[in-house]
């Protein structure tokens, strides 16, 4: 009998990534394995990089994430901000 379908989640946030992988086992929804990582921030300044470099490193992030969690090629559900953050 084959194992069950793997189901790979990506959430992107504004201060951190996370990377998991789920299973059905007897009908449950079973978290295997996860890596969760900071977003990558400028050494200098502790800040945001711009959108063009932060896309590459995340990027990066993700690719090492998922070489450890020998993900090759799947589906991805991800996750995205539904509000708004504001700095005054």
């Amino acid at each position: 009998m084959a194992a069950p379908a793997r189901l790979i989640t990506l959430n992107i946030g504004s201060q951190t990534i996370g990377l998991a992988e789920f299973r059905v086992i007897q009908g449950r929804l079973v978290l295997l394995n996860y890596r969760f990582r900071e977003a990558p921030l400028d050494p200098a300044t502790g800040q945001r990089r711009d959108a063009h470099v932060a896309v590459h490193e995340t990027a990066a992030v993700m690719r090492e994430m998922m070489h450890e969690m020998h993900i090759h090629r799947a589906d991805v559900n991800y996750a995205v901000p539904a509000q708004s953050v504001f700095a005054r």
